[in-house]
């Protein structure tokens, strides 16, 4: 009979690489020794499984976490960019591209500017830059734009407040 079995066997058997082939006769006496050496293989490949699985687990879950507070916080960045000057889409996105965490792609932005614009908290101007290039659609915020901008800064800072009082008190908890 031929049994596959790790190293750990290395003096009952003859191979290279991970397995051995055994081209010993089964013993009785050997099923105890197999049945322990594949119970110590299986356990750790379900350990080796386990970690791999969680690792990516908790970066899949880690990444939608970040899309999530991203796609929440958007919104109220761009209001606060074009709070103090009219902006065009790209320059948007540039803007926004200096901060890892807050880095957006045009599929992303368009929408969500065609959004406010609909929704009454920006209007768009076409202006012409620059002779022979097209105009630019750059985007103010409107009297309603200022108004939630103004709720929302409100709103940011009882967010990071509360944020920053949870975190004081787990800190004098783990002292």
């Amino acid at each position: 009979m031929i049994l596959l079995l790790p190293k750990t066997s290395a003096e009952q058997c003859q191979g290279e690489g991970k397995f051995f082939v055994c081209e010993k006769p089964f013993r009785k006496k050997d099923g105890v020794f197999l049945f322990l050496v594949l119970t110590q293989y299986i356990a750790v490949l379900y350990t080796m499984y386990y970690k791999v699985y969680r690792e990516r687990r908790c970066a899949v879950e880690r990444d939608t976490w970040l899309s999530q507070v991203r796609r929440g916080i958007l919104e109220y960045n761009i209001l606060l960019l074009v709070m103090n000057k009219s902006m065009y889409g790209y320059e948007l996105i540039t803007a926004l591209n200096l901060y890892d965490v807050l880095s957006t792609t045009e599929g992303t932005l368009y929408p969500l500017l065609k959004r406010l614009e609909k929704e009454g908290l920006v209007i768009p101007t076409w202006k012409e830059t620059t002779p022979g290039v097209p105009p630019r659609k750059y985007y103010d915020l409107t009297e309603k734009g200022i108004t939630t901008l103004d709720m929302m800064n409100h709103e940011w800072g009882c967010l990071v407040s509360a944020i920053a009082h949870i975190k004081k008190e787990k800190e004098i908890e783990n002292e």
